[in-house]
């Protein structure tokens, strides 16, 4: 199950169960999982391939550096959000959670504040092809700085005005929409038949890099910032697609989507 959709279930259990409860319902779906896992059937096997993490990595970088030079327009799309999807993810994994929790004192409130961001996620996708009848590499940057740029203005609002924030946290909701599309869309229309499998493998290579990192820089940021660790994350979420952006009209022309 993915983060993002793991974490909302989980929010939702916490409304109408107790923690203990909670944890022992999940950790019952991961043992049905791993039995379901096991009756499956063996598939046919091939050659052995002995596994070489560092012939991955290598590959991996390898793939990032042709990229970079065929290919421009793609590798803004991957490299923008595998920084940014760093910030993000320590946002709504750590730091988003904790903040509600100490603001609002309820674990309960946890469970609304990302009922309503699944919310607007939920519009914003429905509402995607409406406002864009095109999707370019220069709309995936300038998506990500309207992201981080609401998400900041959530983290103030929860300073002063707990409507507002909420609000705010809608809207973040409905951009997220924006930019999970249109990296996948991009990716499609910026690679040829041949590539697409291989691209979308790196850009999820790159992206669950970004991921594993995210804890680590919001306990850093933590150590640093201390109770004001929600609004300098999302600081440096507003501000990490910026050179991107200030870049993106040397990528529409040579956007093949």
């Amino acid at each position: 199950m993915p983060p993002r959709l793991s974490g909302r279930w989980c929010f939702r259990h916490v409304l109408l169960l107790s923690r203990e409860a909670t944890f022992l319902f999940f950790a019952a779906c991961l043992v049905l999982s791993a039995m379901s896992i096991a009756t499956l059937a063996p598939a046919r096997q091939g050659v052995r391939q002995v596994f070489d993490g560092r012939a991955i990595v290598r590959d991996a970088a390898r793939s990032v550096s042709q990229l970079r030079v065929s290919n421009a327009p793609l590798f803004a799309v991957i490299g923008c959000t595998t920084l940014c999807a760093m910030f993000a993810t320590s946002v709504i994994r750590f730091i988003l959670p904790a903040s509600v929790l100490e603001h609002f004192a309820s674990e309960a409130a946890v469970g609304y504040v990302f009922s309503l961001l699944a919310a607007g996620t939920v519009l914003g996708g429905v509402l995607y092809t409406r406002f864009n009848p095109r999707t370019t590499a220069r709309l995936v940057v300038r998506y990500w700085v309207l992201y981080g740029a609401l998400f900041f203005a959530a983290a103030v609002a929860l300073q002063f005005n707990n409507w507002l924030f909420l609000l705010m946290l809608f809207l973040v909701g409905f951009m997220g929409a924006f930019v999970d599309i249109a990296i996948v869309t991009n990716i499609q229309c910026l690679s040829s038949e041949h590539e697409v499998g291989r691209n979308f493998s790196l850009y999820y290579f790159t992206a669950v890099i970004g991921d594993a990192v995210s804890g680590l820089v919001a306990s850093l940021v933590f150590v640093l910032a201390g109770p004001a660790t929600l609004v300098w994350m999302t600081f440096m979420l507003f501000t990490a697609p910026v050179r991107w952006n200030l870049k993106a009209h040397s990528l529409d022309g040579d956007n093949r989507g």
